[in-house]
C-alpha cells in the first residue's frame, strides 16, 4: 500500500470503522455463519476452515456475534425447515 502499518490501521478504522483485525474475524464470522446454515460440515471443521486455530475461540466470538452456539444455529435452522 506505500504506507506505514500505523498509517494503513488508522485509514482502514476510518474508512470501516473498525481496526483491520476485528474487520477480518467479522469477515470469517460471517462466512462460518454461511456455511453453517448451507453445509453438513462439523462445526470444528467450519471454524477450522474459516481460519480459526481453536474451536473454543471460534465457539465464543460466534456467540459473541449472533447470541447463539453454531450448534443451535444449527439446530434451529434444521428444525425451521421440516
Amino acid at each position: 500500500c506505500f504506507v506505514s502499518v500505523s498509517t494503513f490501521k488508522r485509514r482502514f478504522r476510518r474508512r470501516y470503522s473498525l481496526p483491520p483485525h476485528k474487520w477480518f474475524i467479522l469477515r470469517k464470522l460471517d462466512i462460518a455463519y454461511r456455511m453453517l446454515l448451507t453445509t453438513d460440515v462439523a462445526v470444528s471443521e467450519v471454524a477450522r476452515l474459516c481460519g480459526f486455530t481453536n474451536s473454543s475461540h471460534f465457539i465464543a466470538a460466534f456467540k459473541r456475534r449472533y447470541h447463539i452456539t453454531p450448534a443451535s444455529l444449527r439446530r434451529d435452522s434444521i428444525t425451521k425447515v421440516k
